[in-house]
């Protein structure tokens, strides 16, 4: 979908921390075309969002009255809205309606194009809320399953381990391996695997970014 693919703006060392918004203070972007999916094929990002909230946060334009439009991210702002969320984390910037309408339309083809406009840094108050969506996917990754060949000196437990496999795994990209051998692996899809980790093409997978693989057992 052409809103969706967005990049944290800045290098890892100056970073910025995105916004918390308020879901019912953002608003459909005017003069743009954005394709409504049914809301039951929002099931894997729902439950990821519920997990461990939303990682990637939307792009948005504030508007003269203070409220906002969005700029790119409506899966995650739909996702939000499925998983009763009441805000979204939310990169701001203050840029020009046809500024905002440009960007919409050329990110898809142009992941890397740099977002146009002012980038509206966070006040103090909205920073103290940032801690709380970070907090929650931390107890929750280790308890989701142990990556596979992990050696515990046992190996007369190794079929059961088979047997008995996680559904969730978290590991990366080896250096040769594509999101297929690794649904391949899991025996699960690609597609599945991006819905997990709120991603919208294989090309938004980046080689250390650690990945929650969803795997059927067998």
């Amino acid at each position: 979908m052409a809103e969706e693919p967005s990049k944290t703006p800045g290098t890892s060392a100056e970073r910025p921390s995105p916004q918390i918004i308020p879901l019912s203070k953002i608003h459909d972007l005017p003069g743009v075309f954005i394709p409504k999916q049914p809301d039951k094929s929002y099931g894997g990002l729902v439950s990821s969002i519920q997990a461990s909230g939303v990682k990637e946060p939307v792009i948005l334009r504030l508007r003269e009255d203070g409220e906002y439009q969005l700029v790119a991210g409506y899966r995650r702002r739909r996702g939000s809205e499925l998983a009763k969320k009441q805000d979204i984390p939310a990169f701001v910037y203050e840029m020009t309606l046809q500024e905002a309408v440009n960007y919409h339309r050329r990110v898809q083809n142009q992941p890397a194009l740099p977002i146009p406009g002012k980038l509206v840094k966070p006040t103090v108050e909205k920073k103290t809320e940032q801690p709380a969506p970070a907090a929650v996917s931390i107890p929750k990754e280790p308890a989701m399953g142990k990556t596979e060949g992990k050696p515990d000196g046992k190996t007369a437990d190794a079929p059961k381990e088979t047997a008995g496999a996680p559904s969730l795994v978290l590991r990366c990209l080896g250096k040769q391996e594509t999101a297929w051998d690794l649904a391949k692996r899991y025996n699960t899809t690609i597609g599945v695997i991006l819905a997990a980790n709120q991603l919208e093409t294989e090309g938004d997978i980046s080689r250390d970014q650690l990945l929650l693989i969803p795997r059927k057992r067998t």
